[in-house]
């Protein structure tokens, strides 16, 4: 708890201090150092020091709690497993918010970023950390005004303050959901199934659950990249630690009705995720949309483990468990790297859209090399650590496909084909990110305008590349622990006698080991193709000349022959029209030697097209309704207040 206190104390103090001299303009236009990036003034130290030196105080206890693994208790290894992406990514997006955050922005406003930025870091801390329902929702709802103040952080523009809106009306609610969980918990016995729904509605609206994610597309493409990398990489795992840590009520929450929610909204979740990130044309979107996915695959995890819980197969449990445990490290690493990334681009040509961008690889090739190799790892191929953690859920599916039971095998079938299905639409989407970004030539005038980024958001994403490689190296002890720790809450978590033979021999820890070094050689031939080509092949360490070719009849080739990103997924987009509903503008050529002509394709969300808008139709239809009752006369308000005493006397009675 000293812990927790010091690193409050940093991060809250620092944020005051950064606002009050950010309001002197004498002291906040005091320099303190120059960099590639800019000046650093006083108050941007502060806050800079005080994230950092805050967030690293709790590095030893996430370490010894986690090195601990079953010898300590479950609250502290979760509390430390969900800090971990918090600190790393709050460090590596802290680092790189001055060097976004350039001299176009003023010295308040940069002042009032790193406020918030602060004080939404120390509120994130609590939430993992207190164990008092009040102290959780004052937090919890201090992290949704905290980081909506910084959605809004462009507030200039008219889409942003709808974005930000429907983000803050996402925190409200989830935050009236979970008052009514913590409610009912004194009175669980009395209402399980309403406790359980309030609880999943809740923290599954930060988690990003199918129709519960509505506020992810619209808040990511809006936030400042850090702001983004932060909310992706280690807001919203926090749904995910609310349900373990809060749901979960021994004897109450029924074990298959907890997993097959979280198992049938994360298949849907990581499958509509990925389709509706097919023809996103805004890079930030389809990230967000990729969050979703990844949210889908570890509820999956999780969902996957409870059933077999129910099922008595222990080494399903433990597979699935590590599996949906790794995951949240490899994509808070890798989605946090891909926010910052989109963060250079857009300060190298302040454009986002896929359609307008290419040919950035000449001026950021370190940002190039180090977003395909993101790319890779979320896609689940190897050597990226999400390999790892989606091939212990491929085995467990597996497992259950030969069970011999007809369910567990139509469940276990179901899942593998889901998991199947998004690894390769999600190198499909990357492939389209990556290439209309990075490859090919500049398709507008701001591409062809690009300049250099400082040296420091470069390292930033080499930074999240070495944590990854960490990561990588220690899956298979981190695997052992998550089983470790899952395997000793019989009798807390749930029933003594609910298996009969819950032991540590059914996870397969020789199966990491083989994945660890099928992974590190793919790491080493990788790095030896890089050598050759940087020493063998001509032009690799200088430009290569320009010279004539053979034209083929094409007097001046320009960018507009060469793939868009809509027109590379046009295919896929038109395989899954009745899911995905595309809107198509398109100005046909006309005449022989035809002077205009496009073609533009754009889908709305599936969950704000079939319930949010729905919904929100019917709510404005009942409100004019209700506007009626509203005549002004003295005798019909009587009338109404009579009629609500006699409903509560005939409620009151027959309970």
């Amino acid at each position: 708890m000293s812990l927790l206190l010091f690193a409050l104390l940093l991060l809250v103090f620092s944020a005051l201090l950064c606002l009050l001299l950010s309001l002197n303009e004498r002291s906040a236009g005091l320099v303190l150092a120059d960099f590639s990036f800019g000046s650093l003034h006083l108050p941007v130290l502060l806050a800079l020091g005080g994230a950092v030196l805050g967030l690293l105080s709790l590095l030893p206890f996430c370490v010894t709690a986690i090195y601990r693994g079953a010898s300590g208790s479950y609250s502290e290894f979760l509390r430390a497993w969900f800090l971990l992406p918090i600190i790393f990514v709050g460090i590596l997006s802290a680092l790189h918010s001055p060097a976004y955050l350039d001299a176009g922005y003023s010295c308040l406003r940069r002042g009032l970023y790193w406020f918030f930025f602060n004080l939404m870091l120390a509120t994130m801390l609590l939430v993992t950390w207190v164990s008092q329902p009040i102290v959780f929702l004052l937090a919890w709802e201090g992290m949704g005004l905290f980081s909506f103040a910084l959605v809004l952080f462009e507030y200039r523009h008219k889409d942003n303050l709808r974005a930000a809106w429907i983000y803050f009306l996402a925190c409200q609610a989830g935050g009236a959901l979970l008052m009514l969980m913590f409610l009912l918990r004194t009175q669980a016995e009395s209402y399980p199934l309403f406790f359980f729904i309030s609880g999943l509605l809740g923290f599954g609206l930060k988690a990003g659950l199918p129709v519960l994610h509505i506020w992810l597309p619209e808040a990511h493409p809006v936030a400042p990249a850090p702001v983004s990398a932060l909310l992706s990489a280690g807001m919203i795992n926090l749904g995910f630690y609310g349900i373990l840590r809060w749901l979960l009520l021994p004897g109450l929450v029924s074990l298959p009705l907890l997993g097959y929610s979280l198992l049938i909204c994360g298949m849907l979740g990581a499958l509509l995720g990925i389709f509706f990130a097919i023809p996103q044309k805004n890079l930030k979107r389809l990230l967000a949309y990729s969050s979703v996915e990844n949210m889908g695959l570890i509820a999956c995890g999780l969902g996957y483990g409870f059933l077999s819980l129910h099922w008595q197969r222990a080494d399903l449990a433990l597979l699935s468990f590590a599996a949906a445990g790794l995951h949240i490290l490899g994509h808070a690493l890798h989605k946090g790297n891909l926010f910052l990334l989109s963060g250079n681009v857009y300060k190298s040509c302040h454009e986002l859209s896929l359609d307008r961008l290419g040919g950035l690889q000449k001026r950021l090739p370190g940002s190039g090399c180090a977003f395909m190799l993101s790319a890779l790892a979320l896609s689940g191929l190897p050597p990226g650590n999400i390999f790892m953690a989606e091939i212990l859920l491929y085995v467990a599916a597996a497992r259950g496909i030969a069970s011999g039971s007809l369910l567990i095998a139509t469940l276990s079938l179901a899942l593998f084909l889901t998991l199947a299905f998004c690894g390769a639409l999600a190198a499909t989407v990357f492939s389209k990110a990556g290439a209309a970004v990075f490859l090919g030539e500049p398709r507008s005038p701001a591409a062809r305008k690009s300049h250099a980024i400082p040296a420091l958001m470069k390292h930033c994403a080499f930074a999240f590349l070495g944590l990854s490689l960490i990561l990588l190296c220690l899956s298979p002890f981190l695997a052992s622990r998550l089983a470790q720790v899952f395997a000793g809450q019989s009798g807390l978590l749930w029933p003594d006698d609910l298996l009969d033979n819950f032991c540590m021999p059914a996870f397969n820890e020789h199966l990491l080991n083989t994945l660890l070094g099928f992974s590190l050689f793919f790491v080493v031939l990788l790095f030896m193709l890089f050598c050759i080509r940087r020493r063998h092949l001509p032009y690799s360490r200088r430009e290569a000349p320009r010279r004539f070719t053979w034209d083929c009849g094409f007097a001046q080739p320009t960018a507009r022959m060469q793939y868009t990103g809509s027109a590379f997924v046009q295919p896929l987009v038109y395989l899954f029209a009745p899911l995905l509903r595309p809107m198509r503008n398109i100005l046909a050529p006309k005449g022989l030697f035809p002077k205009k002509a496009s073609y533009e394709l754009s889908c709305r969300d599936g969950g704000e097209q079939l319930f949010w808008r729905p919904l929100m139709n019917f709510t404005v239809r009942l409100a004019i309704f209700s506007h009626r009752l509203q005549s002004g006369h003295l005798h019909l308000y009587v009338l109404l207040m009579i009629l609500g005493l006699l409903a509560l006397f005939i409620w009151g009675f027959a309970l």
